[in-house]
């Protein structure tokens, strides 16, 4: 019987270059590409929450704080593009209260309506990371804190992932030789294209850590008055690795940057003359810079035939 040597390639996945497939007539090989790659623009959105008496109050109140914040948005020291205010509900808000339903009769614990609170969403353009402090920084002097999220955006995603796919093109046909060599004849044979595209958002990467106050640094005393120490919450950048990935764009990028990341399937189909393939020891193709698998950015979508060599 005619063996032949079933080649899956899988790479990144394991610390070798080949894995065998659960379809001892199907041949896969997979590549993996990264591209790291700053934003063109940025959206913050901060959350800004105003108690008042009445519904009217609570409006003008948060009015006082929020245009004067939008001025400070446009002076040329932050030159924000543009803002959107998203208004998010208005609720009546309640406090524990005693009350006597007559003269003589015994107390019980109810709820009093004692305002309104309005709360509501600003959303902020920039172009230039740099900028997001000074925004915060403008947002804090009118009592607005809560910095709820920061989208990274890029105007030509569509760009880096042609780009990536063609990397990845040209990877495979710098080893179809080996193949060749190796005696797999495998591009004689039938074969599907499948392309998995995805990107990893920046806030994505960051990890939360605890740590101490920064307080922990005046042993406890500030102006002679004992204050407590208490671990904080805060975070840190931690991007995909990109040695893991076969092709690496723009590798030593220091800012949080957006990750594209490109996954590019060949599927063979074997040829069988006996309705049998006797597997055989696994071919291992040169190594690359990939080193072992991250089961958390793995996916497997549909197989799109619709592109060939």
């Amino acid at each position: 019987m005619r063996t032949f040597f079933l080649i899956f390639c899988c790479f990144f996945l394991y610390k070798n270059s080949w894995a065998q497939s659960p379809n001892p007539n199907l041949m896969t090989i997979e590549i993996k590409a990264i591209a790291n790659q700053q934003a063109s623009s940025f959206v913050a959105t901060f959350q800004v929450a105003q108690f008042g008496a009445t519904a009217a109050q609570a409006e003008k109140l948060l009015a006082d704080r929020c245009k004067p914040f939008f001025n400070e948005l446009q002076k040329p020291a932050i030159q924000a593009n543009e803002y959107f205010v998203d208004f998010l509900d208005i609720r009546p808000i309640f406090k524990d209260s005693f009350f006597t339903p007559k003269k003589g009769e015994k107390q019980f614990l109810g709820k009093l309506k004692c305002g309104v609170e309005i709360r509501q969403n600003i959303r902020i353009s920039y172009d230039n990371s740099a900028q997001l402090a000074k925004i915060a920084l403008a947002a804090a002097q009118y009592d607005i804190y809560n910095l709820l999220n920061v989208e990274f955006r890029y105007a030509q995603s569509a760009n880096i992932f042609a780009n990536l796919r063609t990397q990845c093109e040209n990877y495979f046909k710098k080893y179809a030789v080996t193949l060749e060599e190796l005696g797999v004849n495998a591009l004689d044979w039938e074969r599907t294209i499948e392309e998995q595209k995805y990107v990893v958002a920046v806030d994505a990467s960051y990890k939360n850590v605890e740590t101490q106050n920064i307080l922990a640094n005046t042993n406890g005393f500030i102006n002679n008055n004992l204050v407590k120490i208490e671990p904080i919450q805060t975070k840190f950048y931690q991007p995909l690795p990109v040695e893991n990935f076969d092709i690496i764009l723009n590798r030593d990028l220091l800012e949080p940057n957006m990750q594209f990341v490109c996954i590019f399937r060949v599927h063979f189909i074997v040829p069988n003359q006996h309705n049998k393939v006797e597997l055989k020891n696994e071919i291992v193709m040169p190594d690359t810079e990939k080193n072992k698998r991250n089961d958390n950015f793995y996916y497997s979508p549909p197989i799109d035939t619709s592109r060939k060599f």
